[in-house]
């Protein structure tokens, strides 16, 4: 008996064919527009017949938003850049818009009572809930209200896509297609990097969300950002996923599987290299590193497994610091062009700012706008331009929202840590494989977080983690697969 999908696929072939004619005339008539445009239009047209081809429209959105994470399509309505850390444009992203489809979907198959009943996951939703009200306090002493209002905004929005990736989450194959979609987001957002260094500019995807530098920038610099705009973002988010796709190495179940997380971690370190980003480095070494040693003391791999893993891995870097010598030279003994330097007068600002702020901050994403006033040292004297807030998540975080808010992150990642903890000693080998690689990005995130500034107040990816984190516990096994 023929199912819905092979009747589609056979006897209506036609009618796509039609379909297909009609999508191809729409298209020619968009090309008029703008390229931002052009991609919004063909992928709205295309999204229903490829939803329905696919045979799972849950899962479907499911990878889709995965893989889409780093792809900065969007439509701003508002965009005040001040060299805040925090959000500077309002709109609607294409996550936001598989977010919503998702929602939707989900409301209709609740109402036909056909999918698990809706939970808070309070674990680490309360956290999460109370750094949100954190930041929401401190709009009653913000002196920019417009600045604190976007980053509220995409606050907001990233908890939605919390509950709601979470609430899609129904068994093990759902979290190991997120899994593997975030993997190859990995691979094609390195070789993307990997392709802007080998043409030593730009490839024309601003309308991805890839920065618009001159060619002798990228070459000077050798730093590549991807279609997350600044190479440090793109570092941020390789760093977190690198132990992912080194946890579908050995949760591969074919060979094409295999040899995808294989590539996919190997272009990733490549491009994790070509960013310049020295935290990103360390805390990539360290996170793998780690990830190995939990592996272990769980019993989740074999000694010969750790030797053949550990060999491959350090060939690997071997074999991509070699390629990538001069880069490498440059970015830890060359001229930084005082980006070193540069950061020590941003942390003596930082603790001027919370020295006379201490409980509440100076207001969620204005820590640019306020952060001069306390620009009072000699060395902060020298350096008169600065622009930037400090490289230092916790202190940003401190600054923003004060010790109020810096606690209620500190218990944020004490409840994501401790989920993952539980996971690592899951029975079931997939799920505990997924908790250990989690818990090593999570851990590069941390470090990394010492020396750079991004606050996971409105990260998409860090609330991707929260829900794969929060449906763990609670993942079936798949094919009788519950053994260690």
């Amino acid at each position: 008996m023929l199912t819905a999908r092979s009747k589609f696929l056979s006897w209506q072939t036609p009618v796509i064919g039609l379909f297909a004619l009609f999508f191809g005339l729409l298209l020619a008539f968009f090309s008029r527009f703008s390229g931002q445009w052009m991609v919004l239009l063909s992928l709205a047209l295309a999204f229903p017949f490829v939803a329905l081809i696919s045979g799972n429209v849950r899962r479907f959105l499911l990878f889709s938003l995965c893989f889409t994470l780093p792809i900065q399509i969007d439509v701003n309505f508002i965009h005040l850049f001040e060299e805040q850390a925090g959000a500077s444009t309002m709109g609607v992203a294409l996550r936001d818009i598989f977010v919503l489809l998702m929602l939707g979907y989900g409301i209709i198959q609740s109402a036909k009572k056909t999918v698990k009943p809706a939970k808070f996951y309070t674990a680490l939703a309360f956290p999460a809930v109370l750094y949100f009200e954190a930041a929401l306090l401190s709009l009653l002493w913000a002196p920019r209200l417009d600045l604190a209002t976007l980053e509220l905004v995409q606050m907001a929005k990233v908890m939605l896509l919390f509950w709601v990736v979470a609430y899609q989450l129904q068994d093990q194959r759902d979290l190991e297609l997120c899994c593997w979609a975030l993997a190859l987001a990995l691979g094609g957002q390195s070789l993307i990097a990997l392709m802007q260094y080998i043409s030593g500019n730009t490839l024309g995807l601003a309308f991805l969300g890839e920065m618009q530098i001159e060619g002798e920038m990228v070459t000077s610099l050798q730093r590549v950002g991807g279609t997350l705009g600044h190479p440090n973002r793109l570092a941020w988010f390789l760093e977190i996923l690198l132990p992912l796709t080194l946890g579908l190495v050995l949760l591969a179940r074919t060979r094409i599987a295999w040899y995808t997380a294989l590539v996919s971690f190997i272009l990733g370190c490549s491009a994790m290299i070509l960013t310049g980003s020295r935290g990103g480095w360390i805390s990539t070494l360290v996170a793998l590193t780690f990830f190995m040693v939990i592996a272990v003391k769980c019993h989740r791999m074999q000694s010969r497994q750790v030797f053949q893993l550990a060999l491959f891995s350090a060939v690997v870097l071997v074999i991509v610091s070699f390629l990538f010598t001069e880069q490498l030279e440059n970015r830890i003994f060359g001229d930084d062009h005082g980006s070193a330097m540069g950061r020590i007068p941003t942390f003596q600002i930082a603790f001027n700012l919370i020295q006379d702020n201490p409980v509440g901050g100076v207001g969620i994403n204005n820590y640019a706008a306020v952060m001069r006033k306390y620009n009072d040292t000699i060395l902060g004297m020298r350096f008169s331009t600065i622009r930037r807030p400090v490289h230092n998540m916790y202190l940003l975080i401190t600054g923003e929202t004060g010790l109020i808010g810096l606690a209620a992150f500190l218990f944020l990642i004490f409840s994501l840590v401790r989920c993952l903890w539980r996971s690592v000693h899951s029975p079931n080998m997939a799920v505990s494989i997924i908790a250990i690689s989690l818990l090593s990005g999570i851990l590069a995130f941390l470090l990394h977080g010492f020396v750079d500034k991004h606050p996971p107040g409105g990260y998409p990816l860090f609330y991707i983690i929260l829900a794969l984190t929060a449906v763990l516990p609670e993942a079936p096994a798949i094919n009788g697969q519950n053994k260690k």
